[in-house]
């Protein structure tokens, strides 16, 4: 048979087929029926904890994708290995944050077992996803524990705080901005793109607007390309981030490219006619 989901009617059978109706199949279904009660007097009969389902799910797993926090609180009790991972490399703790199951969250972080920056196969953590997801009460829920690193990206250099400003979030990157020490705010992709530029790029003022008041945040350093955020800003036609960016007295605005474009050379070439009046008025 095929994976098919938690959840699904014929979840039961996801088990190896001599196992079919056997213990392991009778405890993965309780765990996705959410029946907390059956899941003890199976454990209690030395039913095997380890049970897995076909994708490498543990109960845990299971537990904490439902966001079940009885089963959950019931299974660390019966200290089932906290930190193991599915064929997709993800831990509970990944599955709980990509759900926003933030009660579970807490739980698995109460745990002195848990491994909190456990990486999946690209690097992302569970904190990577909670401010990828833009979930503030996550994130901050993270940040409370103290062996939490904050910076640890993903394999393309993305950290967090990065993620959080792609994705426009500007409450996430308030909260993270606070975070002097644990959070930096500087730290570039490995093509030498940085949050700042990473904003810009995709024309979310608002976050763009907080980063320019952070004064540990440099304005023109550019990518690898000698792209710098104005320049970005320009090419992609986000003109509130241009005036932002213009209205800092940091910003070089004829810095080029590695091509020797300027931006309002870009402008002009992308028929930006309005950044191009601009760029103009601002010499």
């Amino acid at each position: 048979m095929d994976y098919c989901p938690p959840g699904s009617k014929n979840y039961h059978y996801l088990v190896d087929k001599g196992a079919v109706g056997g213990p392991q199949a009778q405890l993965l279904e309780a765990i996705v029926s959410g029946d907390s009660t059956k899941v003890s007097q199976l454990l209690s009969r030395s039913a095997p904890i380890k049970t897995l389902d076909r994708a490498g799910n543990t109960l845990l797993h299971l537990a904490a994708v439902a966001g079940n926090v009885a089963l959950v609180h019931l299974l660390l009790r019966e200290n089932i290995a906290i930190n193991s991972t599915n064929r997709d490399g993800k831990s509970s703790l990944h599955l709980a944050c990509e759900k926003g199951h933030k009660e579970v969250v807490h739980l698995l972080l109460k745990d002195h077992r848990i491994i909190v920056d456990k990486q999946l196969k690209d690097g992302r953590t569970p904190f990577y996803i909670a401010c990828q997801r833009g979930d503030l009460a996550l994130v901050e829920l993270l940040l409370q524990n103290e062996r939490l690193n904050a910076n640890t990206s993903h394999q393309d250099g993305t950290t967090p705080f990065a993620i959080a400003c792609v994705q426009g979030d500007a409450k996430v990157v308030e909260r993270l901005l606070q975070e002097k020490k644990r959070v930096n705010v500087k730290r570039p992709k490995k093509n030498g793109a940085s949050p700042l530029f990473l904003a810009c790029e995709r024309g979310h003022s608002a976050v763009v607007r907080l980063l320019l008041q952070e004064r540990r945040v440099k304005l023109n350093i550019p990518r690898k390309d000698g792209a710098t955020p104005l320049y970005i800003a320009c090419q992609n036609g986000h003109q509130e981030v241009v005036l932002l960016l213009l209205a800092d007295k940091r910003t070089k605005p004829n810095r080029a490219n590695d091509q020797g474009k300027t931006p309002c050379q870009v402008a002009q070439e992308r028929k930006h006619h309005n950044i191009v009046t601009l760029l103009i008025q601002h010499h």
